[in-house]
């Protein structure tokens, strides 16, 4: 009787975890993701911020270049940039298509390095969509060191529905397990 509750118990929270798995891999698409940029051998981040997974390209506030992007090689995104942990202040990213110019990530402001590496994005500059995963980037010397490296991971941070319907569940799995729990 107790392995037939304990395998019902496991049964319901592996449920729960590919309901909530599933739907988190699902949210990415009209989501926010997290980027953290950091030198490689080192813990500490040289910069973070957060997107939209698939951001319609913005001008900078501040002498804006013109277009905002430039189908197949480039767009700009303005963002709310941490650097070295300090508090965040907007920036403006410009996101290339590798396979026109090979960089791809280039900060306008030149906070941080210009970068030679993966594309992070697909589909159209004018509509991209943002990848999630670890990517190497190489400095390429236009204002920092040529040829560091640098370690870019980009998360999906889970949706608030996501976390409600998680918390709930774990919450109806530990009542259900208690209540049949012998006295």
């Amino acid at each position: 009787m107790t392995t037939l509750r304990n395998v019902k118990a496991v049964s319901l929270l592996a449920l729960c975890f590919f309901f909530v798995l599933f739907h988190c891999s699902a949210a990415k698409a009209d989501g926010t993701l997290n980027y953290t940029l950091t030198a490689q051998g080192s813990t500490t981040p040289l910069a973070t911020w957060q997107m939209s997974a698939d951001p319609t390209p913005t001008c900078p506030t501040t002498s804006p270049p013109s277009p905002c992007f430039v189908s197949d090689e480039y767009f700009l995104e303005t963002v709310e940039l941490s650097l070295d942990g300090g508090p965040a202040t907007p920036d403006t990213l410009g996101f290339f298509n590798s396979t026109f110019t090979d960089v791809d990530l280039n900060d306008l402001n030149f906070s941080i390095p210009e970068f030679l590496g993966p594309q992070l994005y697909s589909g159209d500059e004018s509509a991209p969509e943002m990848s999630t995963g670890t990517f190497t980037l190489t400095d390429d010397g236009t204002n920092g060191v040529f040829g560091a490296m640098y370690t870019l991971e980009v998360t999906a941070i889970p949706e608030p529905d996501t976390l409600l319907l998680l918390g709930s569940g774990v919450l109806a799995l530990g009542l259900g397990v208690r209540r049949n729990r012998p006295a």
